[in-house]
């Protein structure tokens, strides 16, 4: 299976080290392969270097791919994540 969605990012700090750090706690439970782009630069979701070299800002978009058969399941998990903020203050 292969999902893809495009979110925008709100937390007010952008895609920094603690909201990446949880990107890859959460893949660690998930089977899938898990690929990020922004601007044009596509890096593997597990590996933290990677979701940091994405320097993604607030109300930039990013597109999730997720392959893998717990796929659904993935993507609903790392969507929450990005709705929720990471748990930071969202400034719109």
């Amino acid at each position: 299976m292969k999902l893809t969605k495009t979110i925008t990012i709100k937390n007010s700090q952008g895609l920094h080290l603690r909201p990446a750090a949880l990107i890859v706690k959460i893949l660690r439970a998930c089977r899938s392969r898990v690929f990020f782009t922004c601007q044009n630069k596509t890096v593997d979701a597990r590996s933290i270097m990677g979701l940091l070299t994405l320097v993604a800002q607030k109300n930039q978009t990013i597109t999730i791919v997720v392959e893998g058969e717990d796929g659904k399941q993935t993507m609903e998990a790392l969507t929450g994540a990005f709705k929720a903020c990471f748990g930071e203050e969202a400034v719109f």
